[in-house]
């Protein structure tokens, strides 16, 4: 058996001398929220979040258009130097120039596109969710297109600024290896 303390049997006897006050006092009044259609609040609230997504991924692609355009002429410009640095030297950088033009080249392509898909999604802006009749829909499509172009300019590029890097530490050993050693 339990052994039963009296500050157990006092606190259950104020809460059963408590009980009839709690139940006879009546719950205060809750304004009923408006309803709206069922189907309306959850396109609201749906419509809401892509366009808050929109919003997030123009202003992302555009600051790291930014930030992409600034370190890619740093680089280009350091590449150049680099070049006539070696170009000094008596090396042979032909086929570097060649490669930091290809590299210009697939930069502004590359630029191109990633303004060309921040232009799109600025497009769909014009129209309402959900209200557009499909061409909010096909706007952020056509975006999507164009995204996969983005990614696709930024792999070649990627590989370009690979066989550039490479390039460069080859020209860099044979400098260092026509170099005569004390």
């Amino acid at each position: 058996m339990k052994k039963v303390t009296s500050l157990t049997i006092a606190l259950t006897l104020s809460s059963i001398m408590a009980l009839p006050a709690l139940l006879s006092a009546q719950a205060p009044a809750v304004p009923a929220a408006p309803t709206a259609p069922a189907g309306q609040a959850t396109l609201a609230d749906q419509c809401q979040k892509v366009t808050e997504k929109v919003d997030l991924k123009i202003s992302n692609y555009s600051e790291a258009h930014s930030n992409f355009d600034t370190r890619s002429g740093a680089v280009i410009e350091k590449l150049k130097t680099v070049s006539s640095k070696l170009s000094a030297r008596g090396l042979d950088v032909t086929a570097l120039n060649a490669n930091i033009t290809v590299l210009e080249t697939k930069r502004a392509k590359l630029s191109a596109d990633k303004q060309a898909f921040i232009s799109k999604l600025q497009e769909s802006k014009q129209f309402t969710c959900g209200a557009s009749q499909g061409q909010f829909k096909a706007k952020i499509t056509e975006a999507k297109t164009l995204q996969k172009t983005v990614v696709a300019s930024s792999k070649d590029l990627q590989a370009t600024a690979k066989t550039i890097r490479d390039a460069v530490k080859a020209l860099r050993a044979a400098v260092a290896s026509s170099t005569p050693s004390l």
